[in-house]
């Protein structure tokens, strides 16, 4: 059991305290959300969109359609064959996920629906770090799943 603050000043102090507390740790938080903010829009850069247009060309050899597009967050690319879409598959990036996050958008060629496949780029590995996943291992993840779709 807690006790009782000796005088009327005791609790006021102690919220004054806590008050200061929550509020660095607020500013500290914030502080990391940017850097990691930062983190994931240099991982998307240099390493995501690099792979994407990597595999573009290739692609685009073979005959295929091939769009990226970069956001914020998020680098995506679609392949499309005799114009229907084979591949819709994106990296996305956010301060309050540790590693990047997949999205894969199926869609079912029976009724047309669209689905979102969602998962990891790693899922052997326990180092989720940015800067320890390579253009390589994207290029490698992404031509996985796109074996896998067509």
């Amino acid at each position: 059991m807690r006790a009782m603050p000796e005088s009327s000043e005791d609790w006021k102090e102690d919220l004054d305290r806590f008050l200061r507390q929550k509020a660095t740790n607020t500013a500290s938080d914030e502080k990391v959300a940017e850097q990691k903010k930062l983190e994931g829009k240099i991982f998307l850069a240099s390493k995501v969109l690099p792979a994407f247009a990597d595999l573009k060309v290739q692609l685009e050899k073979n005959g295929r359609m091939v769009t990226i597009y970069s956001g914020q967050d998020n680098v995506n690319i679609t392949v499309k064959n005799a114009g229907l879409e084979e591949f819709n598959y994106s990296i996305e990036v956010s301060p309050l996920r540790a590693a990047p996050q997949t999205v894969e958008i199926i869609t079912d060629r029976r009724t047309g629906k669209k689905l979102n496949g969602v998962g990891t780029l790693r899922t052997r590995s326990r180092d989720f770090s940015l800067s320890s996943i390579t253009k390589e291992e994207i290029i490698q993840e992404a031509l996985r799943k796109y074996k896998d779709r067509v």
